[in-house]
């Protein structure tokens, strides 16, 4: 178990290197005809990102990327920090996850799913319950904010999995 343990992390940090490389290094590669010098260092800090996003979260490959952003050359470090953090809907993204990671956590999300499944009328009919379920959050959409019914109905559909005995598991690109 240790072993298997040691050659995940090994493995997770030789990605990590891996989309590293591709933020400050692609920009190094000749440019092919289309594109330029500044065009393959662009196109590396996003491919690199998206990577890391997609294999060691979302927190510091996006702080790492608008460092590279900001090295890169096509503009200055703070016009790179405004122009990644300067948007308002930055702020609240990150207010909205705050307010769905304490729905998850304090077990409000639970709670809310455990009421909407135990209602009678969705008793033996899971189709109906999902038709309400979306339609809710579809309504609430038009009247408060897209993203942040999103995050919140996330929330509470990951406790209507648990309550139906899915578990929730992360699969990992293999090495």
């Amino acid at each position: 178990m240790a072993q298997e343990m040691k050659n995940s992390q090994i493995c997770y940090y030789v990605k990590c290197m891996a989309g590293i490389a591709f933020l400050f290094g692609f920009g190094y590669l000749p440019a092919i005809e289309p594109i330029t010098p500044m065009g393959m260092r662009i196109l590396g800090i996003f491919i690199g990102a998206i990577y890391l996003w997609s294999v060691a979260g979302v927190v510091w490959p996006a702080l790492l990327a608008i460092v590279a952003y900001g090295m890169s050359g096509y503009v200055n470090m703070s016009a790179a920090i405004s122009s990644g953090m300067g948007n308002t809907v930055v702020f609240q993204l990150i207010l909205i996850i705050a307010m769905a990671g304490v729905v998850s956590g304090s077990g409000a999300g639970e709670y809310l799913a455990r009421w909407a499944v135990s209602r009678p009328v969705f008793q033996g009919k899971p189709e109906l319950f999902m038709f309400v379920f979306f339609e809710t959050f579809l309504l609430s959409a038009f009247f408060v904010n897209v993203v942040a019914t999103i995050y919140l109905s996330w929330a509470i559909f990951y406790g209507i999995a648990e309550i139906a005995g899915y578990k929730r598991e992360r699969r990992s690109i293999p090495c």
